[in-house]
């Protein structure tokens, strides 16, 4: 055992010696390619590059989202904002809008704040960005217990955040908005809540993420199995699967979280696999009291670290997410090699579990423990597809009967389910519009025929390298700016123009050509059904804070 852990730990020795090399290769290219923009005369260009980055990273130091308050302080009466979710967005939009003196209520359907880290609480499930960079900003916290934090954790966080900025009594919980719409004759939102009750809003920030509503493939004769069944985002604590043969349908972000935690105490856990993942190492552990000592005291220690982890993430997207660079190749080489390394006394499962698309295609996925799980003597793997589900359990397309005591689906989310029903001007219907077509926002944020409608974390601004925290905060900010706008204006309502809009368009999909993710290799939620990707930010973070610093209202137009 000793010696398979030293060349466990080995192995992932040199992954990360690998990445650090090609960050470094990356960042010397840089100062290389900017000596020459130097010589070349394009002084102009390089001195905005610098400015750019020496204000990004004051803002990364001293916190992304500075106050915006109103020139005064409207009545509920005047005018009230409606946020929708009480997770990591719902929140910081509720710190600023309370700061600022603009009456507000925040709806959660749920029984408490949290957002995705309440509904999500499988064994195992953790983030997988580093725990300085998953948090405010302007709340860092000292006292993480992990490099990467577990999902108790984050929760605790977000309910110290409510309590701590006193937002407890401006939020409703269980609170559910069935459809929301826009009222020409008052220039107001009317939201139907709890089928019972009607909410009225000048304003409505839709902070309700995607990832919330579980899909449930619709499998023959699933409701007809005879065992316990649930998804990972439901997860059923009063059943206890010591013992118990477990059936999990999916290998991919929570699946590869749980199945670890299953096989520890399940008599035999069967993995139902569609598609194999990338997976990597976790650079995971805990975090010493020495470490958190010098957060605790040492000032800018945890906004440093913060920064760093920003800044390789940011190389990140550089180096992996361009399949056409060397960089790309080099990783996705030695990320193989590190999959083959594993699995490599098992030639049948390396088979089943080694990736022919392209890195980053789909979500890359981190994980000490994930493939040495898949060893065990109670693990199986299935890959050749779900034939239907019986009372007794799940028969796969090759005839097999896999015998079940219970049933996990790690499947994902119906990512458009999880917006209201949307009616803006003129009757149109948001969500109609968006599953005829594919989801559009300018900036990610608004839409053209919703005025006064902002969508946090809403199309292409996802991301598959960095922290969704920093995009929030950088909306956060935007959306304080137009609401201050509207106030101090005086103006009814605020709708995007439908030029910018569609400026914006055409460059984020011109960039995102560029990316691998339009590859055609795999298909992924980034997806429509029809393989448009909608769901992610194809650039830099940093970028997109500089686009959305400052609110522009010729960008915009007023409406009644």
């Amino acid at each position: 055992k000793k010696e398979s852990f030293a060349i466990i730990t080995t192995e992932t020795r040199r992954f990360f010696s690998v990445l650090l090399l090609a960050h470094l290769a990356t960042a010397m290219i840089g100062a290389v390619s900017f000596t020459l923009a130097l010589f070349l005369h394009w002084i102009p260009q390089a001195f905005i590059l610098v400015l750019h980055l020496a204000v990004y990273a004051v803002q990364c130091l001293c916190g992304l989202t500075p106050p915006t308050k109103p020139s005064r302080q409207p009545t509920e009466d005047e005018f009230k904002v409606v946020v929708i979710g009480a997770g990591f967005s719902g929140l910081a939009i509720g710190i600023r809008l309370k700061e600022a003196g603009i009456p507000f209520v925040i709806v959660e359907r749920a029984a408490e704040v949290g957002g995705t880290w309440y509904h999500n609480s499988y064994p195992g499930c953790a983030c997988d960005i580093e725990s300085q960079l998953y948090s405010y900003s302007f709340e860092p916290n000292p006292n993480w217990s992990r490099v990467y934090p577990p999902q108790g954790e984050i929760l605790a966080y977000l309910k110290h955040i409510a309590q701590k900025y006193d937002l407890m009594p401006y939020i409703r919980l269980n609170t559910n908005v069935n459809h929301d719409q826009w009222n020409e004759k008052t220039s107001m939102w009317e939201l139907n809540v709890n089928d019972n009750e009607v909410l009225r809003a000048n304003v409505v920030v839709n902070a309700a993420g995607a990832l919330h509503v579980p899909n449930y493939p619709q499998f023959e004769g699933r409701e007809s199995f005879q065992g316990e069944s649930w998804h990972s985002a439901h997860w059923n604590h009063s059943v206890d699967y010591t013992n118990k043969r477990v059936g999990i349908i999916g290998s991919a972000a929570s699946a590869i979280q749980a199945i670890p935690e299953l096989a520890e105490k399940a008599s035999h856990l069967s993995v139902f696999q569609r598609t194999p993942n990338w997976v990597i190492p976790k650079a995971d552990g805990p975090i010493t009291p020495v470490w958190k000592w010098i957060y605790r005291n040492v000032p800018f220690a945890m906004k440093l670290a913060r920064w760093l982890l920003y800044a390789k993430h940011e190389v990140t997207l550089a180096l992996a997410f361009n399949p056409s660079t060397w960089t790309a190749k080099w990783i996705r080489k030695e990320s193989e090699r590190y999959i083959r390394h594993q699995l490599r006394d098992h030639p049948e499962l390396l088979k089943k579990m080694l990736p022919s698309y392209p890195m980053g295609c789909k979500r890359i996925l981190l994980s000490n423990d994930f493939y040495r799980t898949l060893k065990r003597d109670n693990v199986s793997v299935h890959t050749s597809g779900i034939a239907c589900i019986e009372p007794k359990g799940i028969r796969t397309k090759d005839g097999e009967l896999i015998e079940l005591d219970i049933i996990v689906y790690a499947t994902g989310f119906r990512v458009l389910d999880g917006l209201p029903k949307t009616i803006g001007r003129g009757g149109d219907d948001l969500l109609e519009r968006w599953i005829s077509s594919s989801p559009e926002a300018y900036l990610g944020m608004t839409v053209p025929k919703y005025p006064n409608k902002f969508i946090l974390l809403g199309p292409f601004t996802g991301l598959g390298h960095n922290s969704v925290v920093w995009m929030i905060e950088c909306q956060v900010n935007y959306v304080m700016q137009a609401i201050t706008h509207l106030v101090d204006s005086g103006l009814p309502a605020l709708e995007v123009r439908r030029h910018p809009h569609d400026q914006f368009m055409i460059q984020v999909h011109k960039e995102l050509d560029q990316t691998v993710w339009t590859s055609g290799h795999c298909k992924s939620w980034y997806q429509t059904k029809g393989g448009k990707i909608f769901a992610l930010w194809p650039s830099f973070t940093f970028a997109y804070w500089w686009l959305i610093k400052n609110f522009d209202p010729q960008d915009f137009e007023s409406c009644s």
